[in-house]
């Protein structure tokens, strides 16, 4: 993580911004625009690539943790969400979570814009797994705080409008 994003980071972190009265729709369309859906699932919206979003699922997700994410996803990440380097026969490497599936293997880059890519698993030579998420860095970078809140909001009320329309109190920062 470059300095600036940092110390970005540190600063949205300590910032507290209200909760309530966050733009569902601006939150649902950021949800799209920014990648999270090719991995995610709230609601009806996005994919299950990755963890389900949706009410019921979020256990120990808060808005805080969720900033954290959008910002540094590789301060947290759990054991079943960290990328994979997967070294093919050809000599290519990929980076990102491999999906297998009978006698193949795709596997989703952590850049979301990358194509997946689908090999015979006879072609896989080695997998490594680093300490990183398989959630591209940097996903929250090209926002502003207005845009940030309402993709937190969205993201914490599961892509529920009802339960995104409930104060839910605290803000941002102080472990939220």
């Amino acid at each position: 993580m470059a300095a600036e994003d940092t110390e970005r980071a540190a600063r949205l972190l300590e910032m507290r911004w209200p909760e309530e009265n966050r733009s569902y729709e601006s939150g649902r369309n950021l949800f799209f625009a920014t990648g999270c859906a090719a991995c995610h699932l709230a609601q009806e919206y996005g994919s299950t690539l990755g963890p389900d979003l949706s009410p019921g699922n979020q256990k120990g997700i808060n808005s805080n943790r969720i900033l954290q994410k959008l910002v540094n996803p590789d301060s947290i990440v759990e054991e079943q969400f960290k990328a994979r380097e997967v070294r093919l026969s050809d000599g290519r490497t990929i980076a990102g979570l491999p999906v297998y599936t009978a006698n193949q293997v795709t596997i989703r880059p952590r850049d979301v814009r990358q194509a997946p890519v689908t090999v015979p698993v006879a072609e896989i030579a080695s997998v490594r797994t680093p300490d990183i998420s398989a959630m591209p860095p940097g996903l929250g970078n090209g926002l502003n705080e207005e845009e940030l809140a309402d993709l937190v909001a969205f993201v914490q009320s599961g892509g529920d409008r009802a339960r995104m329309a409930a104060p839910a109190g605290g803000g941002f920062g102080g472990g939220g």
